[in-house]
């Protein structure tokens, strides 16, 4: 899905649900992975690096989450990618937005008000 805020230009954002049946006890295994993962599936995007000090575990909606930051290269022009994930014993999420690195502050506000509204069981 697709999702538009128009008062925040040059912003690109999607929500990706994946299905899966995994245990409670696997969730921290997976949420381990995933910054692995997501970095494999960026391969295309040129100088796709996730941030390390912008990683961090948290919940959302009582669900274990992983959130992060990650830069990369759009041709000349430099850009971020806000990522969380909301991992569950029957689903995987990951909520992402990309704009210019000068955009993330005012990106942050709506973007974490969306996320944290989210309800993944």
């Amino acid at each position: 899905m697709v999702l538009t805020n128009t008062q925040l230009a040059n912003v690109t954002a999607a929500v990706y649900v994946n299905r899966h049946k995994i245990s409670s006890a696997e969730i921290p295994g997976e949420l381990q992975h995933l910054i692995a993962k997501i970095s494999a599936q960026r391969s295309d995007l040129a100088h796709y690096a996730i941030r390390a000090e912008s990683a961090r575990a948290t919940w959302i909606g009582g669900q274990q989450a992983l959130s992060a930051v990650a830069d990369y290269e759009n041709g000349s022009q430099t850009m971020s990618e806000m990522l969380t994930w909301i991992v569950t014993e029957r689903a995987e999420v990951v909520f992402f937005a990309r704009t210019t690195p000068d955009n993330l502050p005012d990106l942050q506000s709506w973007f974490d008000r969306l996320v944290y509204t989210a309800l993944v069981r």
